[in-house]
């Protein structure tokens, strides 16, 4: 439940204009911006059918030797506002994402970022968000609540939350992260 004293510091978008979230209440992990472990701007990734990640110039099992980062851990699309779990590390250049449809629908050089699992939730700010299907959510505890059409008529969510489950919700707007 949301403490009294949550008072926001850290916000990432999470949703803009049905795209966003994680495909499945088993990926990854709202990415919370003080756990960022890497940030790549303009680096040339490539997407296949498997979800692979592949940028040129990575060093993607040395930074797993070094702790760097871990199965597990989310990597973000900022263009998508999509995030996906790292489910393996096939080469020194090239990472498997637990969604399929992470990466943006045209593609060309985007940038990503890797952040750790962090141990704590968020609040959700939805900004003009007009939905037809229900919000899904994973709640503290992990577990999932489906929240109708009259309980998102909030402007922010009146508890903490660890997910959010894109392809439930079907509306114009913009979901922010708020951390502490």
């Amino acid at each position: 439940m949301l403490q009294q004293n949550f008072y926001p510091g850290k916000v990432i978008q999470v949703w803009n204009n049905n795209d966003g979230g994680t495909s499945s209440a088993t990926d990854a992990d709202i990415p919370n911006p003080s756990y960022i472990v890497r940030r790549l701007a303009g680096v040339t990734v490539a997407p296949s059918i498997n979800a692979t990640l592949i940028d040129a110039g990575a060093n993607f099992l040395d930074d797993l030797a070094a702790n760097k980062f871990a199965i597990g851990d989310t990597v973000y699309q900022p263009d998508t506002h999509k995030f996906s779990r790292i489910v393996s590390v096939d080469s020194q250049t090239q990472l498997t994402v637990f969604d399929t449809t992470f990466f943006p629908a045209v593609f060309a050089a985007t940038a990503y970022q890797i952040y750790r699992k962090s141990p704590y939730g968020c609040i959700l700010l939805l900004d003009n968000l007009i939905n037809k299907d229900p919000l899904e959510v994973t709640d503290l505890s992990n577990k999932a609540c489906v929240l109708t059409q009259g309980e998102i008529a909030l402007k922010v969510l009146p508890f903490q939350v660890r997910k959010l489950v894109h392809g439930k919700t079907d509306g114009k707007g913009t979901i922010f992260a708020l951390f502490q």
